[in-house]
């Protein structure tokens, strides 16, 4: 019984460090044994992804807590990717946090939640030219 659900990819282009080229959004459930309390998170992470391989990043993407549980169903691991589209602040926030941390421009985004993405001009017009 699989403890993950992918919700989405993202298309990226990296204008920073990281060698990535999509967005992986899921929901994970975490038994409180490792790291944090039981219940429901939102995982986001910048990844490689080249042909059936992906290459991960360690310690570039973010998470947070959806819901506290006392045990796992895999029925709301299912549910909480409808949670999380009713309420987009919190994919929003984790999205944009990772996106703006590591300089990563969301290139394509096919659902109806406008997402903050870093945008190569925000670098511009902070270097002033003495005369």
């Amino acid at each position: 019984m699989a403890r993950v659900h992918k919700i989405a990819y993202f298309d990226l282009k990296a204008h920073g460090d990281l060698d990535v080229n999509k967005l992986e959004v899921e929901v994970r459930y975490n038994d409180g044994s490792y790291h944090g309390k039981r219940g429901y998170y939102l995982s986001v992470n910048p990844v490689k992804v080249e042909g059936m391989y992906s290459t991960y990043v360690g310690f570039s993407g973010k998470r947070m807590l959806i819901q506290e549980t006392r045990r796992f169903s895999q029925k709301t691991l299912e549910q909480m990717e409808t949670v999380l589209f009713n309420n987009k602040s919190d994919l929003q926030r984790v999205i944009g946090a990772v996106c703006l941390e590591h300089k990563l421009e969301i290139l394509a985004n096919d659902y109806p939640i406008p997402f903050i993405s870093y945008q190569p001009e925000q670098d511009h017009g902070t270097d002033t030219e003495a005369s």
